[in-house]
Parts: C-alpha cells; sequence; structure tokens
C-alpha cells in the first residue's frame, strides 16, 4: 500500500489484532483497496440464504450452528514450525473454522454473550486447541453453536445451519442442501412442522445441483469458483474506488469475535484426562469505531491475556465463589455463571 499498491490478503486477516490494526492503518492512509479472502460469502449458496434473512424470509431467526468437523494428523503439524502456534496458526478456529464462523456472523449479526469450552485433545506439541466449542447470543437473542475440531477422523464437512420460526436453510460443504421459507400468509403448519420435508432448494437455486467443489477439509489448497468472483469484486471495487464486498473491518470484526471464542489449553497438549479453560464474556453492542481498542484481560488460573468484550450496559465487577471477577450482567450474567460453577475472565476490550 505505502507503493501505492491494491492488496489482496488471504483468509486471516492476521491472527494479531494489533496487526490488523496496522493494516487498516496503512490503508487508511494510502487510499488503496484491500480485500480479504472470504470467498464462501460469494457462494450462490450463501448469496441466497443471506438475502432470505435480510427480507425475513425466515422470520424472526432464532438459532444457527456453525460446525467444522475436519481432521489433521500429526504429521499436519509437524511438518512445519509455524503450525500449531499461537503466533502464526491460532487454532482449529482461526486457522480451520473461521469462514464459517464468518458465515454465522455476517447472517446473524453481533455476538454479545459467548461461553466456551477448548481443549486439545488428538495431538501433541502444539500450542493451539484442535477441538472448541461454544455458545453464542446474538445481538437481536438469536442462539448459536460454533463446533470446530481437526480431532474428527477422517474429516467430515463444513456445515452451516439457520433457523427462524418462519424458515431453514442448511448449507453442507458450501452446497445448499435444505432450505424452506413459508409463503406470505402461511399458518405456521402442523404443531410438529413439516419434520424435514418441503424441501425448496430447486426453487431459489433452480437447475441441475452444481458439481461438488474441492473441499478444504480434504485439500487445503482447493480453490473455487467463489474465489474468481470475490477476486473480479476486488479488481471492480478498485477501479470503481468503492469498497469490496469483504474490507479490512468485515475481517477485523471477525477475528474480534474469534477472539472471544479464543481459550488457550492448558500447555503442554497431549491426550489423557484434559483439564478444560472456560470462558464467559458479556459485551454490548459495539459499534465500528470501537474496532481499534485492545486491552487485557484477568484469569484466575493464568496469565493476562487478550480477549475481546465489553461488559453489559449496567454491569459492575462482581466475584464468583472462587473469587474470580466477573462482569455482573443486569439480567442474568452472575446468576449464570455462578450456577455453571466456573472461573470467568473479566476484560474491558471493544470490538
Amino acid at each position: 500500500m505505502e507503493a501505492g499498491k491494491h492488496v489482496v490478503v488471504e483468509k486471516p486477516l492476521d491472527v494479531s489484532l494489533k496487526r490488523s490494526l496496522r493494516v487498516a492503518e496503512a490503508e487508511r492512509r494510502s487510499g488503496r483497496t484491500v480485500a480479504v479472502i472470504s470467498q464462501h460469502r460469494f457462494d450462490a449458496s450463501s448469496q441466497v440464504v443471506h438475502q432470505a434473512v435480510a427480507d425475513g424470509k425466515f422470520g424472526r431467526v432464532t438459532s444457527g450452528l456453525a460446525s467444522i468437523a475436519w481432521w489433521r494428523s500429526q504429521g499436519y503439524y509437524d511438518s512445519g514450525d509455524w503450525r500449531g502456534t499461537w503466533e502464526l496458526d491460532g487454532g482449529a478456529l482461526m486457522n480451520q473454522g473461521i469462514h464459517t464462523v464468518d458465515l454465522l456472523i455476517w447472517r446473524l449479526d453481533r455476538p454479545v454473550e459467548v461461553f466456551a469450552f477448548a481443549d486439545c485433545l488428538a495431538h501433541t506439541g502444539i500450542e493451539v486447541e484442535d477441538t472448541a466449542v461454544a455458545t453464542i447470543r446474538f445481538a437481536d437473542g438469536a442462539l448459536g453453536v460454533v463446533h470446530g475440531t481437526t480431532a474428527a477422523y477422517p474429516g467430515l464437512t463444513a456445515r452451516l445451519q439457520i433457523h427462524g420460526d418462519r424458515g431453514s436453510a442448511v448449507i453442507d460443504n458450501d452446497r445448499l442442501v435444505y432450505f424452506h421459507a413459508a409463503a406470505d400468509g402461511d399458518a405456521s403448519g402442523s404443531s410438529h412442522g413439516a419434520g424435514g420435508d418441503g424441501n425448496q432448494v430447486g426453487r431459489v437455486l433452480p437447475g441441475p445441483p452444481a458439481d461438488a467443489q474441492p473441499s478444504a477439509a480434504a485439500d487445503p489448497s482447493a480453490r473455487s469458483d467463489a474465489h474468481v468472483l470475490q477476486y473480479r469484486d476486488f479488481l471492480q471495487a478498485a477501479a470503481e474506488r468503492r469498497p469490496p464486498l469483504v474490507t479490512v473491518t468485515d475481517a477485523t470484526r471477525s477475528l474480534c469475535h474469534y477472539r472471544r471464542l479464543r481459550i488457550r489449553p492448558h500447555r503442554p497438549a497431549r491426550p489423557g484426562p484434559h483439564r478444560q479453560r472456560r470462558l464467559k464474556h458479556h459485551t454490548r453492542r459495539p459499534t465500528d469505531h470501537h474496532i481499534g481498542r485492545r486491552c487485557r484481560d484477568q484469569s484466575r488460573d493464568g496469565p493476562a491475556r487478550r480477549a475481546m468484550s465489553l461488559p453489559a450496559a449496567g454491569s459492575s465487577p462482581s466475584r464468583s465463589p472462587s473469587g474470580a471477577h466477573l462482569p455482573v450482567s443486569s439480567q442474568c450474567g452472575a446468576r449464570a455463571h455462578v450456577a455453571a460453577g466456573t472461573a470467568s475472565q473479566d476484560s474491558r476490550c471493544m470490538g
């Protein structure tokens, strides 16, 4: 950018928020166009579901699920010094799962509360998690589940589900495999719904099913047609002096939300009885200008670590029975936290 060039950055923008913000600042100073690869936003399936949510075809969106059940062998992690490190790899969610998590956030908007577990269960000699699960509350009240692992032999698909009180959609391995939206004026149907029938994929994506695209589950170097669409959008954005569909701000926001899910497993990581770290964040809905502020959080059983979170409006620090600080939500934060019997990380970050 300092040399006057437009830039495309492969995902993720960075594993470090500080370095990501340096890219954003360089873009601002240079006036150049920067796009961050998030090619699955350009998949036909993603576009259909995103537009359906935007148009209210699913009614009130109530829940979503992002599951990445992949396999990476011990040899994969041993093949490079950078693999399995916090500095350059980032873990199963950051490296392998970030696209699917990005799609979930893109459709359900900003998370405001996260509860997660992570651990290294099937690999040795790595710093990062190979398995993570989380539950999320989004700003409009929808609930979400994230499951990401590189310890699911022989490696399955990446799956995204979006559900509302008027319709649902399922994307599996980048293909739209289920879509149903109730027509205007339709009743809610039987008391037990359609039970998975009523698939309308043929209506919203007419024509024969597309051949399966190469999957990153088996081939991390695989490229799909969506990459071409994103490159075209980038070239047009540079020529038209407009923001691309996926901007540095978008990528930074996804990184901020990912960091709410990020939990470092105990080291050294090896199979056997596993202790698990638990994390709960209570946040206000962040605004764009909040992205860029950094802070540190304190955990009872570990050193200061960075996290992306805000206390809920009207909150104040409290303590769990174990003595760990936790943010107290005016609605249910402290009670839910104490009932879970976990230690908290109290953070003051904006993202």
